[in-house]
């Protein structure tokens, strides 16, 4: 059936994307850890502390957020409430499925397009961090970014759901 190949397909493409964001998050994770740590060190041992610290810790933050919850969506680690809808049949139980990948396209969809409409809007106002200048609008474009990934995803989701209410 058609809907089998595209959700291989998506497959395919979401898995690899998942890993990578993640090695990324993680890395964001590390240095956030090191930076944090020095900046401590340095304002404790020798009153000077790292100038930014708190620009670049709150951007990496960001980075490390939207890229783990695009690794937890893959891996199909975000928390569902299964004790119910395991007790409904198994027809029922697959139209909840679709039902809610649906939802779940199309509010993420949204928030995707309302993120990207941000971003213009901070690159058009040129709004920058407070010490180091840094403009914002790249990393609203990777929230938006994580945001279409995460729309993907659940497509996959929705049309594997789809798939094995149809097949029934």
């Amino acid at each position: 059936m058609w809907l089998n190949r595209a959700v291989v397909k998506l497959d395919a493409v979401v898995k690899p994307l998942g890993k990578g964001l993640h090695s990324i998050g993680v890395t964001m994770l590390a240095l956030m850890m090191f930076l944090t740590a020095s900046d401590v060190m340095l304002r404790y041992f020798i009153n000077s502390p790292i100038q930014g610290a708190y620009d670049l810790t709150e951007y990496m933050m960001a980075i490390l957020v939207v890229f783990s919850m695009v690794y937890c969506c893959t891996s199909k680690g975000n928390i569902r409430v299964d004790t119910f809808i395991k007790m409904l049949p198994e027809r029922t139980q697959a139209i909840v499925m679709t039902i809610t990948g649906l939802i779940n396209v199309c509010v993420f969809a949204a928030m995707a397009w309302q993120i990207y409409l941000k971003m213009i809007e901070s690159y058009q106002t040129q709004v920058a961090s407070a010490v180091l200048l840094i403009p914002r609008y790249p990393f609203i474009g990777l929230i938006a970014f994580s945001a279409v990934c995460i729309v993907i995803v659940f497509l996959r989701d929705f049309l594997e759901s789809l798939s094995n209410l149809l097949g029934r």
